[in-house]
């Protein structure tokens, strides 16, 4: 019994143990997974943590960059377009893509300027108010000249003053052969400030005049004798003397033609026009009827005036000097003649004439072609810049463009934020302008960016170009008949001529067919012969999606078409509520929008099987425009403000508003271009470029389409250019290398460290 008991008291015992091992092996277990469950949580809250943390970083260095970015943006507005680069050197170097700071970069660094507009280069503070501009041939050198005399000598790239010149004979004409300035100096000799700003005396003597003829020497006069002097090695190649002309006679120009010498000179009574031969024998003098002072100009073999006279009137006078005759006249209106400029190509296209607020412009047989008054100054007139159009530089900070082809006018403006002040002296040419504010006595330049070679499509004649910038449909109206001819945009090639009194036509979105509408029919056509591919009847209401590639045709069944396919891809609600109800057509009729009577509530539906998609509440009643994005995913809202709302085209939630549109007009177009990832959106006065998140990256002019080969932008402005797209990554390294070289001012530096 006892070995019993003892076994008994044994398995009792190990019983005891082995429950106790359990128990606190299951405490252990407890603990460890207590222990294990409060680190996991410290764990997760630290991971939770430093992700918010993170976030937190990364929504300060956003919001930094657009601070910085709007700094940016109010330095280039400023004229100080590398200061606008530099404020976003830490930006590029950490490489943070934000919308604000991609356009900030696209504006400073020029890249999408128009080819007849400017960006800002610099500004410069002066102690003097300036009293005129003038540049030198190739635009390296500038002289400005103040209040007090002085002629400041600048660089043009820099603004920085090379030096002064204070000798110059007060009330005479200086002027530029190539980088060199020719003047008459207080000792009455001939003198050059050479690129260097060196001073060197060219021709001693009393002279009274200075000219530089089309011959490129230079002309000068003293006591009865023309000198001629060759101005790049400053030796005499002439001299000759003028028995006609007497002390009490002021020359008041030299010039030349193929066969003559003429000098003008003005006496106490009259003006008189004298002919020599190119070895300085006298030949005639001209008689000009009221010829007065300052009004004419020199252009081949004639000579233009300004005349007032009892029996004409005001008028405009052509007077052939190899004929010697007026070749005609022509009543001007203005009294008085601050600019008469005659046409570089000397074919007599366009005769110049301004004012104070009035340009004038004539032709050949002296018809006034051109006329216009503005409301401010028009400071200059830039013939120079190509021969098919003119600038006229005006004193609100704009200029205007006028095609000599079809004499119509555009407006342009130097900078997209116009100062409050007003311009009061400018200097322009083909590539850059400087222009002068008194009320701040501030210089600022501005040129064209050279940033970007820009390939320019010659010979091209203005019509509707696919999105592609493959193919252009233009029209040729004649007296008898309209036809429209098909071309291969890059080659000039013809494709198609058709001859209709056509409605409208457009390219269905790729351009891989058009349609013309002529009467109530609606063809469909290959732009490869013009073919007919698909037809409908009774379209004289239709109603066509943002890109062309689906239509609403009320009258042929309620039908929604697919343009691309001819596909019916759905009928319409029936007419009764088509007349209560406002449609937009989505993406290849896709989708559609139904907007309200009262124009309160939207729907969405999916056109196959009617299904609605999405229904909000949305106040439309001061809407300008309702479309859809070409890709039908955004549903696009015009207000009254001019303020683009985007929208979800399947949700309707709001995914932002674009504001600061400038003069969008009506017809806007959101069009998705694939190779870019981006949104185009083409308004009536500017067109904007939009990265995926919807934020505004670039703008420019003109977009007409882009191709895809080259990865460039077809550009429409005074014909057509392509400017290639730059990536973000790209921007940052032209930034990047632009200020290499850079140093900072210490004003620029106190205010952001960087």
């Amino acid at each position: 019994m006892s070995k019993e008991r003892e076994s008994a008291k044994s398995i009792k015992l190990g019983a005891r143990f082995w429950g106790l091992l359990t128990f606190l092996f299951l405490v252990f277990g407890f603990l460890c997974f207590v222990l294990f469950s409060q680190a996991s949580k410290k764990y997760d809250e630290r991971e939770a943590y430093i992700n918010d943390l993170q976030k937190e970083i990364e929504q300060s260095n956003i919001k930094h960059a657009k601070a910085l970015a709007g700094a940016s943006e109010e330095l280039y507005r400023q004229g100080k377009r590398n200061d606008a680069i530099y404020v976003l050197k830490d930006v590029m170097e950490k490489g943070e893509d934000v919308p604000q700071v991609r356009y900030a970069l696209t504006q400073a660094l020029g890249v999408y300027a128009s080819d007849i507009s400017y960006v800002p280069i610099k500004n410069l503070r002066l102690e003097q108010e300036a009293v005129s501009l003038s540049l030198s041939e190739n635009r390296t050198r500038m002289i400005l000249k103040d209040a007090i005399g002085n002629c400041l000598f600048m660089d043009t790239q820099t603004m920085d003053v090379i030096t002064v010149v204070d000798d110059l004979l007060q009330g005479e004409e200086s002027f530029w052969i190539g980088e060199r300035w020719f003047y008459i100096d207080v000792d009455k000799d001939i003198a050059v400030c050479m690129e260097d700003g060196s001073k060197l005396l060219v021709e001693e003597g009393d002279f009274a005049y200075l000219g530089y003829p089309v011959d490129r020497n230079l002309y000068a006069y003293a006591h009865r004798e023309v000198v001629v002097i060759n101005p790049e090695n400053g030796k005499v190649l002439k001299r000759f003397v003028t028995p006609q002309l007497n002390k009490l006679m002021e020359v008041e120009d030299i010039f030349l033609t193929t066969e003559s010498i003429f000098i003008l000179t003005r006496t106490a009574a009259d003006l008189q026009l004298s002919e020599y031969t190119p070895e300085g024998e006298f030949i005639r003098r001209h008689d000009l009827e009221d010829f007065s002072i300052g009004n004419h100009a020199v252009s081949g073999t004639f000579f233009y005036y300004k005349t007032t006279s009892p029996e004409f009137g005001d008028q405009l006078v052509c007077y052939d000097l190899q004929e010697r005759e007026i070749i005609w006249r022509s009543a001007c209106s203005l009294s008085e003649v601050r600019e008469l400029t005659a046409h570089p190509d000397g074919n007599g296209k366009g005769i110049w004439i301004t004012d104070r607020n009035t340009v004038m412009a004539y032709d050949a047989s002296g018809s006034c072609v051109f006329e216009e008054h503005f409301e401010c100054e028009v400071l200059s007139l830039e013939t120079r810049a190509r021969k098919d159009y003119v600038r006229i530089l005006l004193g609100d900070n704009t200029y205007r463009i006028v095609s000599t082809e079809y004499w119509d006018c555009t407006e342009h403006s130097f900078y997209d934020k116009k100062p409050g002040n007003d311009a009061t002296i400018m200097a322009a040419s083909a590539e850059s302008v400087f222009v002068f504010f008194a009320d701040k006595k501030e210089l600022c330049g501005y040129g064209v960016s050279k940033n970007l070679q820009q390939s320019y499509v010659e010979d091209v004649d203005t019509g509707v170009v696919n999105k592609r910038g493959t193919l252009q449909m233009v029209c040729n109206d004649t007296e008898k008949k309209r036809e429209y001819i098909l071309y291969d945009f890059a080659t000039g090639e013809e494709r198609v001529r058709m001859e209709n009194e056509y409605r409208s036509f457009a390219f269905v979105e790729d351009g891989s067919k058009y349609f013309i509408l002529y009467g109530s029919t609606l063809d469909v056509c290959s732009v490869k012969d013009g073919s007919v591919v698909y037809s409908f009847e009774y379209a004289s209401q239709p109603l066509f999606s943002a890109d062309f590639d689906a239509v609403y045709l009320p009258k042929n069944e309620n039908g929604i078409y697919d343009l691309t396919t001819g596909e019916k891809v759905g009928t319409m609600m029936n007419k009764a509520d088509a007349k209560s109800l406002n449609l937009v057509l989505g993406n290849r009729g896709d989708t559609y929008a139904l907007i309200s009577e009262n124009m309160k509530e939207v729907f969405i539906y999916k056109t196959r099987r009617q299904e609605l998609l999405a229904q909000g509440e949305m106040d439309l009643r001061y809407a300008k425009e309702i479309f859809f994005s070409t890709d039908g995913k955004l549903l696009c809202v015009l207000n009254a403000s001019d303020a683009l709302e985007l929208y979800d085209a399947e949700t309707l939630e709001k995914r932002t508003t674009i504001i600061g549109l400038d003069k969008p007009g009506t017809n806007l177009c959101l069009w998705y271009e694939t190779a870019i990832y981006s949104y185009v959106l083409d308004t009536a006065n500017r067109d904007y470029i939009l990265d995926s998140s919807l934020g505004v990256i670039a703008d420019m002019k003109g977009i007409t389409g882009f191709d895809r080969e080259q990865h460039a932008f077809l550009l429409e402005e005074m014909g057509y250019r392509y400017v290639p797209y730059l990536s973000y990554e790209m921007l940052m390294e032209m930034g990047q290398h632009l200020m290499i070289d850079y140093e900072p001012s210490e004003e620029l530096l106190l205010k952001y460290p960087l």
